[in-house]
């Protein structure tokens, strides 16, 4: 079976390194292949660069018609109406597929590197039903736009406790580029930290379980 994974960026090498952390996920039998926006910014972090992304992955849903499935492989979802719209039960956003993820465990948070998009991440939770359990959107600075600095780690860090000491949260939504899952190693047991793009494979596998 073959599922396109999406990336919302023009950015040279993002799609590949997005399919490549989505092979590690995928069962046997998912061949990933990488796509990259045909149009767009570099970076998603602006109201404005998000609408770029919506309207240029939104144009590619006839390139997709012969996989068996499409990921797209951003917190944001971007696009993803207009490819459900011509490709229905095809098409998995790892934003919806995260938050699904971790409602299934109670009120959850996001942690994000795009301060000025958290009202589109509630958007999108509101969009999907799952307000109700959306804790809250925590929003850190990187000291570089695609690599994690030296102090990185540390805000990212002070971000997730917050979510679960302060605000309740019972799992927190990583929208992270540069986030490993071996971060997760200092935060405890009782914090449970969800991957989209894990989420969207998974939520993939499930709907082509019939068939793989």
């Amino acid at each position: 079976m073959r599922v396109s994974v999406i990336h919302p960026s023009t950015r040279i090498g993002d799609a590949q390194e997005l399919a490549a952390a989505a092979r590690a996920h995928a069962p046997e039998g998912m061949a990933i292949r990488a796509l990259g926006a045909p149009f767009g910014a570099q970076l998603i972090s602006t109201p404005s660069t998000l609408r770029l992304a919506h309207e240029a992955i939104g144009t590619m849903a006839d390139t997709l018609i012969h996989d068996d499935g499409v990921i797209v492989g951003s917190a944001f979802d971007p696009g993803i109406e207009r490819l459900r719209a011509v490709l229905p039960g095809k098409v998995v956003g790892a934003g919806e597929a995260a938050m699904r993820t971790a409602a299934r465990r109670g009120p959850f948070s996001i942690v994000t590197t795009a301060p000025k998009l958290g009202e589109a991440l509630r958007a999108l939770a509101k969009a999907y039903g799952l307000a109700p359990h959306l804790a809250s959107v925590r929003a850190f600075e990187t000291e570089t736009p695609f690599t994690a600095g030296p102090g990185d780690a540390a805000r990212f860090f002070a971000s997730v406790h917050t979510a679960f000491k302060d605000d309740g949260a019972r799992s927190v939504i990583v929208d992270w580029r540069a986030f490993r899952a071996d971060m997760a190693d200092g935060l405890g047991a009782e914090i449970a930290l969800i991957d989209p793009l894990a989420s969207a494979v998974a939520a993939m596998e499930a709907a082509l379980g019939e068939v793989l």
